[in-house]
């Protein structure tokens, strides 16, 4: 017995309800470890959230605009097109996110300046910032493939990976920060390090399921050229009929004829094809039976009769 409708939206909505809420953990946990390394550290770490939670709002589209795309396409029976589209999506994540990284990490002072906070802030929060863009392609991942999985109506496993990667931004950032043993600790720079690295694992993880998926699916695995899985470019036109415009008698095109008389023509009576021959009674001429000649047939020319 299917489940009711009621039933597939709470199963859908509730575990992408907590992923959301699992998101923002990232950056209060490492407010609540950078807090015991001073006022400077915490409130440089706020300034380059601000930061950080801009460039990534700004690519939020990842996340949703992928969703559309894959429903749109499972819901119409094509799960390998869907993955095929949730593929590219993982690619302009990429892509958007290799310039991000770029871009961000050199522009942090200037960025960090932006703000006027005082020295003592700005120092902490270049630091962390610089650090943190190194983040940027992986958190530009995780919203492409949550976008993907959530189109695939599969919302446990971000949420999944959500609070795994948290618990392991908590354990690296108390591990980098303080330090323990023989790893010493780097303050607010191993904050921003260990967040990366919880970024990272947690991209690969929804990386290898989107892939898993793809593969078992036959979908590309490389960005696609075209709308259409598996094909090349598609020429503008290509599978539709071809209409050629009426010629004239010197060839030209009747409709883009300059001189040709474009006025309403008064309506008339029906047209009628050219009678022919055969339609016409006049005496002393016999319609002909056969049009086509057979095959043997020899028909006397004009000058042996």
């Amino acid at each position: 017995m299917p489940a009711s409708p009621d039933r597939e939206i709470w199963r859908l909505a509730v575990p992408a309800f907590l992923a959301l809420v699992a998101e923002p953990l990232f950056l209060l946990a490492d407010a609540a470890i950078v807090g015991h390394l001073g006022t400077a550290a915490l409130a440089g770490l706020g300034l380059a959230g601000a930061v950080l939670q801009t460039v990534v709002g700004l690519c939020v589209f990842l996340a949703y605009g992928t969703t559309a795309g894959v429903a749109r396409r499972l819901g119409a029976g094509d799960l390998r097109g869907a993955l095929a589209q949730g593929i590219d999506g993982l690619w302009l994540a990429v892509g958007i996110g290799a310039v991000t990284t770029v871009a961000g990490i050199l522009l942090t002072e200037a960025l960090v300046h932006a703000f006027g906070a005082a020295d003592s802030v700005t120092g902490p929060a270049a630091t962390y910032l610089r650090i943190a863009f190194l983040g940027t392609t992986p958190l530009l991942v995780m919203l492409a493939a949550t976008g993907v999985l959530r189109g695939l109506q599969d919302t446990r496993t971000p949420l999944a990976v959500a609070v795994g990667g948290n618990a392991l931004n908590v354990a690296l950032n108390l591990l980098l920060v303080f330090g323990a043993g023989s790893v010493p600790g780097l303050g607010i720079a191993g904050s921003a390090l260990g967040s990366v690295l919880a970024q990272a694992a947690s991209a690969v993880a929804l990386v290898v399921v989107v892939v898993r998926a793809a593969r078992r699916e036959g979908a590309p695995a490389a960005p696609r050229s075209s709308g259409h899985p598996g094909r090349g470019p598609r020429c503008r036109g290509a599978g539709r009929p071809h209409h050629h415009p009426p010629r004239g008698p010197a060839g030209h095109d009747v409709r883009r004829d300059p001189g040709r008389d474009r006025s309403p023509r008064p309506a008339g009576p029906a047209r009628h094809p050219p009678a022919g021959p055969d339609d016409l009674d006049l005496p002393g001429l016999q319609p002909r039976r056969h049009r086509h000649r057979r095959p043997g047939d020899h028909r006397p020319s004009p000058g042996s009769r």
